[in-house]
């Protein structure tokens, strides 16, 4: 579970070979993400048909209330849940999860979340970079967001007040239910990675794998990002946020030290 841009789908590649199994029908490669997405398409469409019942989108889900799952959507989703359940571990990945994760829980109150955070600077640079990128490759040439008229302010207004609906519902439902969840800083991955599934294999008795960190982490995003430093008096609720998810990725499940 994690914001979009926020190191999911290295995540769930790690996660895939550690043995788990992510969905059968997954979206592919991109540009922004050539390794692949690892997101199971019957969630992404779930998930987009849920926001498309109530008029919006992924970029503005959070903007206007709760999201209100109706019959026929649970239905669906229990269908989903029935359709995986022969086997040994399974999960998936998508970020708009952030949004549904009590939803997800009411129908399976035995799973386990592990949770990516990304300072939110970085995510809203790296959704700029994959906006410009898709942009260009439409309009070969352009070199500028601007000389399309496209207001950066706004958007990256709009683009924090995303992340921070995203991250904001990981952090109360990691607090809510803290024995379910593993919170990990993307800054931190290589030293965070390999004891968080350790303690999914030995504490959450799942059968994982090893992983080949040099295979699956892309050092080029990690030193990217700038470790959190969680400021004594935190007084946005940006900050607050991300003071909070640091001191979960620090201390792991129930405070204990992971």
């Amino acid at each position: 579970v994690g914001m979009h841009r926020s190191g999911t789908s290295l995540l769930a590649s790690a996660m895939e070979q550690a043995g788990i199994s992510i969905g059968d029908r997954l979206l592919g490669a991109s540009p922004s993400n050539p390794k692949g997405h690892f997101e199971d398409l019957d969630l992404v469409e779930w998930h987009e048909a849920v926001f498309a019942d109530h008029g919006r989108t992924v970029y503005d889900a959070h903007e206007h209330g709760p999201l209100e799952i109706s019959p026929q959507r649970r239905r669906e989703a229990r269908a989903m849940i029935d359709a995986r359940q022969g086997r040994a571990v399974w999960g998936w990945k998508d970020p708009r999860t952030c949004l549904f994760l009590e939803f997800w829980h009411s129908l399976l109150p035995d799973a386990r979340m592990l949770m990516v955070h990304r300072r939110p600077e970085e995510v809203l640079a790296s959704l700029d970079r994959r906006r410009h990128d898709e942009l260009t490759r439409r309009w070969p040439g352009l070199w500028s967001l601007k000389r399309l008229g496209v207001d950066l302010t706004f958007r990256r207004r709009r683009a924090a007040r995303w992340w921070l609906a995203s991250n904001a519902a990981m952090l109360a439902f990691a607090r809510e239910h803290p024995d379910r969840c593993l919170v990990v800083e993307l800054a931190r991955l290589r030293d965070q990675l390999p004891p968080a599934i350790e303690f999914m294999r030995s504490v959450w008795n799942l059968p994982l794998s090893p992983v080949d960190l040099d295979a699956v982490l892309d050092d080029r995003l990690l030193h990217g990002a700038i470790p959190v430093v969680a400021k004594a008096r935190p007084r946005t609720p940006i900050e607050r946020t991300i003071a909070g998810l640091h001191e979960r990725s620090r201390h792991g499940p129930a405070g204990s030290s992971s």
